[in-house]
């Protein structure tokens, strides 16, 4: 009996030392370098992003009409994108919502082998962003996501030279990841290098590859591998 139990404690402590909220801390170090999860804490305006990313995820009929100065514009959301709208600064905010439909569990799959350029969301919110910046003419921009969003958000303001900030953003194998990366450690990089918040938990599986490029804030997140993607680690 004393044999076995000694058993089940080893290999309870390789399990523990090789889980995936494990490995994912390790990669992120590697990626991250220096930043160390356990003392981060939200601006006043990522709090509010945060916010923003947990309406994204409600019916646009049952989301908040104002949140920290801005308002909802609900001719501009839809279910999967939302436009808050601060007029007096003159300031749009596009939320990219995350995985919540069997479409985007198969845009997940896509981004997972770096295909995520070719993605219906990809391609929806590009145009969701188009028509709300033609609306909003003489405004600027900024964009936020979670997972799947997040993604969304990083492309769409690299694209259009904007700030993005991601929450535990979905990252795949992508051969654009690496070039920028490359491109944003090098002398005279672009300007979206230095646009890019990366928000994350250390232990989150999905975002482990993230923060190649701009500013990364790693939290200590709760619980297992789905636990640790919540925006409720924030």
């Amino acid at each position: 009996m004393f044999g076995l139990g000694k058993l089940m404690r080893s290999v309870r402590k390789i399990g523990e030392k090789f889980s995936p909220t494990k490995i994912a801390e390790k990669v992120s170090s590697l990626i991250s370098g220096n930043a160390k999860p356990g003392g981060a804490q939200l601006s006043p305006e990522e709090s509010e992003l945060k916010t923003m990313n947990e309406e994204s995820y409600k019916k646009p009929e049952d989301r908040k009409d104002n949140v920290g100065g801005y308002h909802l514009d609900r001719s501009a959301s839809n279910d999967e994108y939302a436009a808050y709208v601060n007029d007096s600064e003159k300031k749009v905010r596009h939320i990219h919502r995350g995985t919540a439909s069997m479409s985007d569990v198969l845009d997940d799959v896509s981004v997972l082998v770096g295909n995520d350029r070719n993605t219906g969301k990809m391609k929806r919110h590009s145009k969701y962003f188009a028509e709300t910046s033609k609306k909003y003419s003489g405004y600027s921009g900024s964009h936020s996501g979670h997972s799947l969003g997040g993604l969304v958000a990083r492309r769409l303001g690299k694209d259009s030279n904007q700030k993005s900030t991601t929450f535990n953003e979905a990252v795949g194998f992508s051969s654009e990841d690496r070039k920028d990366a490359k491109r944003c450690s090098m002398m005279g990089r672009p300007a979206f290098c230095n646009s890019h918040t990366n928000v994350r938990t250390s232990g989150d599986v999905v975002s482990a590859m993230a923060g190649g490029y701009g500013k990364s804030k790693v939290f200590k997140g709760k619980g297992g591998v789905l636990a640790q993607h919540k925006l409720s680690n924030f």
